[in-house]
């Protein structure tokens, strides 16, 4: 991928409003009666506006976004598009969701400040969103609220850019992947050192004792509910979508442990060589993309607590994919200079 914007995803517009949502985009939502008083209901009713009217070419917040990707992707997309742009181009996004969120909170001033991160639940609200995913609800940011109905119109012109930035990496990567998904299950996971207790989730004889044959045909067939969570992470538009896809990760890797083993308790040696068999499994080609775009438009306090530690994982696997080939590279040299 040289220049140019992807084709696969084409970017989103605002489109004309019919009579009926015009009625509706005409009155703001009174969300609260007095200041302060935010809840799950009423931010639930506010998001609901503001997709219609950043949707509605004939809203003025639609045609100010209208605006916005126009000259974003004037800017960054084309037969000028290089990989140097993409520090400004996040810079940019950044930019828009502070400023467009200033903006609504004009409209809606029960809003929390862009500096406080609040989480609203059904039980109330929680000021500080560490523990935002031990909790079912609403965590209030400028980004968890702005990137939503922004990054989809953005995201081809970005994720080029992204993926000029680490063609190189990306490349390699995906020549390791799709030599090390040839083999099979029991193969690929005594490579990268998963614990037998694991393997015999599958394999329930005694795995050293099976016909070779029938081993050797067994392939993609272990955490296979993992996998397919892990792929999400390359269809979702925002960083907050994608570590949720992280997230939905390893909770599918927990549950099928524990489906086998009972109340499993993890620690890190346990756990990462079976994460990393689920990353080789994904397929993801353009993981290392993946990761920047997440890294740089994810909200700080985000990496806090087990979310934090769930993406660290990921960009550990993939650093440690990379290391993985260098030593078992070198490994070959030595043997090939002996002989």
């Amino acid at each position: 991928m040289r220049g140019g914007c992807s084709t696969t995803r084409p970017p989103l517009r605002a489109k004309p409003c019919c009579e009926e949502n015009l009625d509706y985009l005409e009155r703001i939502p009174r969300t609260s009666r007095k200041h302060g008083s935010l809840t799950l209901e009423h931010y639930t009713e506010i998001k609901e506006y503001l997709s219609s009217a950043f949707d509605c070419v004939h809203h003025p917040l639609g045609y100010l976004l209208d605006g916005l990707v126009g000259v974003f992707r004037l800017t960054y997309c084309g037969i000028g598009v290089h990989p140097r742009l993409l520090v400004h181009a996040v810079e940019e996004v950044r930019s828009f969701c502070h400023r467009l969120y200033e903006l609504v909170r004009i409209l809606f001033p029960d809003l929390p400040h862009s500096s406080k991160p609040m989480v609203l639940t059904t039980l109330g609200d929680i000021e500080s969103p560490d523990d935002f995913f031990d909790v079912t609800g609403e965590c209030i940011t400028p980004n968890t609220l702005i990137q939503p109905v922004l990054l989809p119109r953005l995201y081809p012109s970005l994720s080029t850019l992204y993926a000029l930035n680490n063609e190189q990496e990306d490349r390699h990567y995906w020549e390791r992947l799709l030599k090390w998904n040839k083999q099979s299950d029991l193969a690929l996971m005594t490579f990268l050192g998963v614990d037998e207790k694991f393997m015999s989730l599958k394999f329930p004889d005694k795995i050293f004792t099976m016909e070779r044959n029938r081993v050797s045909s067994i392939k993609d067939e272990c955490f296979t509910n993992a996998i397919d969570a892990l792929q999400h992470i390359s269809t979702a538009f925002t960083a907050f979508d994608k570590l949720q896809a992280i997230r939905q990760t390893f909770e599918e890797i927990n549950k099928e442990v524990q489906k086998g083993l009972g109340d499993f308790l993890w620690n890190m040696d346990d756990l990462f060589p079976v994460f990393q068999y689920v990353v080789v499994r994904a397929r993801i080609r353009n993981l290392g993309s993946e990761i920047h775009f997440v890294d740089d438009l994810m909200e700080r306090h985000f990496q806090n607590g087990e979310l934090g530690i769930m993406f660290t994982t990921v960009k550990v696997s993939n650093m440690f994919n990379n290391l993985l080939h260098i030593m078992h590279s070198s490994q070959i040299c030595v043997q090939c200079g002996k002989l």
